[in-house]
């Protein structure tokens, strides 16, 4: 509740969108306000969804070449992830492969400054 007091004391938009981007960073105030100031909320979004069509080669394409921040990929990936694991219960140990593979490529992506397509290409190998 505390979320969305701050986020609609900074941010005019729809339940809709609040909605939306309680998805892409729960619990996290701060970061949705800074997307909607912004304006890169709909980049987000747009980042968000092509992750449920990873077997769509425009989407996958789409995946690699974002705009988006390599870190903010980072965690937007993960999230997916994550909410994947909570709705499949029989997929969890592969998707948990999945999100370490993951969490540990974007370590070594931070640390070692690779290049974001790349990083991205491979995510989407682990992904699919």
């Amino acid at each position: 509740m505390k979320q969305s007091k701050l986020f609609s004391s900074q941010c005019k938009s729809d339940d809709q969108t609040f909605d939306e981007m309680i998805t892409l960073f729960p619990g996290m105030p701060g970061m949705i306000i800074n997307a909607i100031s912004s304006d890169a909320y709909e980049a987000y979004k747009c980042f968000y969804k092509f992750l449920h069509d990873l077997k769509n080669p425009n989407m996958i394409n789409k995946v690699i070449n974002s705009e988006i921040e390599l870190e903010l990929a980072s965690y937007i990936i993960q999230a997916f992830i994550l909410g994947s694991i909570k709705k499949e219960v029989n997929d969890v140990e592969i998707l948990l492969g999945q999100w370490k593979k993951i969490d540990e490529l974007f370590v070594v992506a931070k640390q070692l400054h690779l290049d974001k397509k790349h990083v991205l290409a491979n995510v989407v190998n682990i992904m699919t």
